[in-house]
């Protein structure tokens, strides 16, 4: 996946590695700042326990309360929503990952940027 906001940002990306890392099923990430993007290598025969790690952690934080994005953050919110809904139409991972926030956000009662950003800054555990 690309994040745009990290291009040029090795240390972001390090987080977002370190992020993912912990996700049973997941066997290595890889970043590239100069693109910045992340690569998901994950054991296909894990495939619904990395699934069911990602919904859990999309429950846990729904309903936390934050407060309203900035404008800057909204068109980087958007951006990471259309990205995502790119990637769920080509790949059945990230299709998984979409529909579950979107069930999520829903949950939450938060605006999609507001769910987007608690999700950016709360740790994968």
């Amino acid at each position: 996946m690309k994040v745009s906001s990290a291009k040029g940002n090795p240390e972001l990306l390090k987080q977002i590695g370190e992020a993912f890392s912990v996700i049973p099923g997941i066997e290595r990430v890889s970043v590239n700042p100069t693109t910045g993007s992340v690569v998901l290598h994950y054991d296909t025969d894990r495939h619904k326990e990395f699934h069911n790690h990602l919904d859990e952690q999309c429950r846990s934080s729904a309903g936390r309360g934050y407060g309203a994005p900035n404008t800057e953050i909204d068109v980087l919110a958007r951006n990471i929503q259309e990205e995502a809904e790119f990637l769920a139409e080509n790949s059945q991972s990230a299709k998984a990952v979409v529909t579950s926030s979107r069930s999520s956000i829903e949950r939450s009662g938060l605006p999609a940027e507001t769910w987007l950003i608690s999700r950016s800054c709360s740790p994968l555990a």
